[in-house]
């Protein structure tokens, strides 16, 4: 009798296993569901025309979020999704991070949970490989150009959604199979 309530006991302490496609399937509809919390949340940064500005360094280098508290697109999402204190330390540790060059850390587990790529992501945030020092360009026309490019992103994020949760779900399977909780899908 002690043998088999051990049994039972070790069954309910080891964290859960993907159970093949159907798990994989339960991870895909709260990827996707995390996906379209991010599109529109997208939509309202684009809406609102707040965008962070660099003061510190000429050009178009990003800012996670500017001295005003100004949140880039991608920290704006993070924020929203919960991710308040992560996207002030990223600003604290690294204000200026391409989203691109991120390899590891708190900040990739956040997208790889976010319903988005990491392709995605660093195409949210706008593009900053310039070859020269741009001109300053006016506050109204950076808006402008950034509202767009939000726009456009919005697009293609609706466009690729289904190539992109099956992306998603591929580089988050390794992290299931080790007891990723699916409580850790941004929301």
């Amino acid at each position: 009798m002690a043998a088999g309530g051990a049994a039972v006991a070790e069954t309910f302490s080891k964290p859960p296993r993907p159970s093949g496609s159907a798990d994989l399937e339960r991870w895909k509809r709260a990827l996707a569901g995390a996906r379209l919390y991010a599109i529109t949340r997208l939509r309202t940064y684009r809406a609102a025309g707040r965008f962070p500005r660099n003061h510190r360094i000429f050009g178009h280098t990003p800012t996670f979020i500017d001295p005003s508290g100004t949140p880039c697109a991608v920290g704006y999402l993070m924020q929203r999704s919960g991710g308040e204190r992560l996207a002030r330390q990223i600003a604290d540790t690294d204000n200026h991070v391409y989203i691109d060059r991120i390899k590891d850390g708190p900040a990739l587990d956040w997208i790889v949970f976010s319903g988005l790529t990491q392709q995605e992501c660093a195409r949210i945030q706008p593009s900053y490989n310039w070859e020269h020092r741009p001109k300053p360009e006016p506050e109204l026309e950076q808006v402008a150009r950034l509202q767009l490019h939000f726009e456009t992103v919005v697009a293609e994020l609706l466009d690729t959604t289904d190539v992109s949760l099956t992306e998603a779900v591929r580089v988050i399977e390794p992290r299931i199979a080790r007891g990723a909780s699916i409580d850790r899908v941004a929301r």
